[in-house]
């Protein structure tokens, strides 16, 4: 099985015509190419590319795309589940407020 893997990405870099970074998976006996990118990194980085690797997003028209991570560039940016149990949090208590406001406003 693991020996399909290196005549796989020959075959890959064949029909590309350049080296490919792949991810892929073995299930059930079997072999899946899950991904093949054009390798990008040129591993001649110094020190300083390294630090400010993510300083910037690349702007297109009206909207900014960026490879950092979203804890780098976005260091509180909320997830879904974040969102959803903070609505469920923020519903609560207006709803606590409003029973406190009704019981204490009254005497």
């Amino acid at each position: 099985m693991v020996n399909t893997l290196p005549t796989s990405v020959r075959q890959m870099e064949e029909h590309f015509g350049s080296a490919r970074d792949i991810e892929w998976a073995f299930s059930h006996n079997k072999l899946y190419l899950l991904q093949a990118r054009p390798i990008t990194a040129s591993g001649n980085d110094d020190d300083e590319d390294l630090i400010h690797e993510f300083d910037a997003g690349l702007s297109i028209d009206n909207t900014c795309f960026t490879t950092a991570n979203v804890g780098e560039a976005i260091p509180f940016a909320q997830s879904p589940l974040q969102i959803t149990l903070g609505q469920h949090l923020l519903f609560g208590m207006a709803v606590c407020f409003v029973y406190w406001i009704d019981r204490y406003s009254e005497s």
